[in-house]
């Protein structure tokens, strides 16, 4: 599945292309390369340039499940039994904290993408792509890089 997901999420329209980190070519090099190569253009275009940059990795465990799914479809094409296999995926997940000899009371997870997963980052890069649209309809250049951090979630 993790296969075919990266692919037709990749070539989809609705995937924000400016979106770097896992996918092929487009590593943190590569963000960093075009990120100061707009800067130097709108420098010598004399434009003012702000850089912002958002965390928005604490993002991964709140991310709703059934937005996802509804996007995953409406923008992206998934439906059927792909759709259900990633359905059952994110479904009856839970987790607990071991630290030593001690663990922590196992608790349900209802909403994240598995971190440490293959899946886990494409399918949050597919759930935030509608952000780059609200961005650029503002007229504003961005960029977007995400790193994840691997936790148990």
């Amino acid at each position: 599945m993790a296969r075919g997901c990266r692919p037709h999420l990749l070539s989809s329209g609705n995937f924000n292309p400016l979106q770097s980190a896992y996918r092929t070519g487009h590593s943190t090099e590569t963000a960093l390369l075009c990120i100061l190569d707009n800067i130097y253009k709108s420098i010598d275009n004399l434009q003012l340039t702000t850089v912002v940059c958002l965390d928005i990795s604490a993002a991964f465990d709140i991310i709703s499940h059934s937005t996802l799914l509804q996007r995953l479809y409406e923008d992206f094409g998934v439906a059927g039994m792909p759709l259900d296999w990633l359905r059952s995926y994110l479904s009856n997940r839970s987790y607990y904290v071991k630290l030593g000899g001690h663990s922590s009371p196992t608790v349900n997870c209802t909403s994240g993408v598995p971190q440490g997963s293959i899946l886990g980052p494409i399918l949050f890069a597919a759930y935030i792509s509608p952000l780059s649209r609200v961005i650029s309809s503002h007229g504003v250049g961005h960029h977007q890089y995400m790193q994840m951090i691997h936790s148990c979630s």
